[in-house]
């Protein structure tokens, strides 16, 4: 099973995962990664870890968004409520929120809708870098998903 590791980092004053599992995120490293979670793939479609892990290495590669997002959406349909995968694809999606599709941002409301167990601080912090603008339409939208309004405040809104 693929493990996605997280770090924190700083980035333009504010904290910032960064989500890869590669000791190191220099694009040689990145790219094997890649080339090996395709190969592991093409033998076991159905890892959703493995394609979450692909998203992220993609985002890291800085290819392009829709290659990101297919990667992100073959995690939600190989493991739709699997709860580690659906904690770390909703961060991923958080992290992501404004430049990938209508359909990872519907994904990342309904994963972070289905958390039962979750850290809250990390969606927080994520939450802290995001506009006002942003903030409401993840409201508005996790109100419209029936979320309780616990795990709204949770995430931190």
């Amino acid at each position: 099973m693929v493990v996605i590791a997280c770090t924190w980092t700083a980035a333009q004053g504010l904290g910032l995962v960064r989500l890869y599992h590669a000791e190191s995120s220099e694009p040689d490293t990145l790219s094997a990664r890649e080339e090996r979670l395709v190969q592991q793939l093409s033998v076991r479609p159905g890892a959703p870890a493995a394609w979450l892990s692909l998203a992220v290495v993609r985002h890291g590669l800085g290819e392009p968004q829709e290659k990101i997002d297919a990667a992100f959406m073959m995690s939600s349909v190989t493991g739709p409520a699997e709860g580690a995968v659906m904690s770390e694809r909703a961060l991923l999606g958080l992290l992501l929120w404004e430049s990938s599709s209508v359909d990872v941002q519907a994904r990342t409301m309904t994963d972070l809708c289905g958390l039962t167990v979750f850290d809250p601080w990390k969606l927080r912090l994520v939450m802290t870098t995001k506009t006002a603008a942003v903030q409401a339409a993840l409201r508005a939208g996790l109100e419209a998903q029936g979320c309780t309004p616990a795990l709204i405040r949770n995430v931190g809104l």
